[in-house]
């Protein structure tokens, strides 16, 4: 009898970074958006918001959809878009199409926590915690702060061996006076 082999279904569907034109209220509305655009944003995912400035992209905000408010990426984004505090710090997403059932969205949340530390947007005020990792930030901890112990240690103790050999050094040296000046003598010198 074989064996079926099985395909790990991809974490991430497909992508989409926009940054055509700046984004307005009105781009998001329905009768500007093409319908396969609008179906391709209907789904679950993450996207970051983002404001162009000369050539560079500033990353303002990171977030999840598809659970709660919004629904879906395209509710999401329009949300943000009508948000009249928002309305002139954004003007470019990128969108992660993550198609996870509700109970796998702690693979969003996660990708979503990683993001943000690494990212730093301006409007993520909280930094999540990633839930997995949860668990080994205490052994972490210990291990940085061992690690921080030894390297006291060892500076400490290249500290003790600096003083040796700089008292080393004034005993040679001291030595060395010392033969000079009896030299010195023997030929009346001094």
């Amino acid at each position: 009898m074989s064996k079926k082999k099985f395909r790990k279904a991809h974490l991430v569907k497909g992508w989409l970074h926009y940054n055509e034109k700046p984004i307005n209220r009105i781009w998001l509305e329905e009768r500007v958006l093409s319908s396969k655009f609008r179906e391709l944003l209907k789904q679950k995912g993450i996207y970051i918001l983002y404001k162009k400035v000369d050539k560079k992209y500033k990353v303002f905000y990171v977030g999840i959809a598809g659970f709660g408010r919004g629904k879906n990426l395209y509710g999401r984004l329009k949300s943000h878009a009508k948000n009249k505090n928002w309305k002139h710090k954004w003007n470019h997403f990128t969108a992660f199409i993550v198609p996870v059932s509700t109970h796998k969205k702690r693979y969003l949340k996660d990708i979503e926590a990683i993001l943000i530390r690494t990212l730093n947007p301006t409007e993520n005020i909280k930094r999540p915690v990633i839930m997995g990792a949860r668990a080994y930030q205490n052994s972490i901890k210990a291990i940085i702060k061992e690690q921080k112990n030894l390297a006291a240690k060892d500076l400490e103790e290249i500290k003790r061996e600096q003083k040796k050999e700089v008292e080393r050094l004034k005993v040679s040296h001291k030595k060395k006076i010392e033969k000079r000046k009896e030299q010195l003598k023997i030929f009346g010198q001094l």
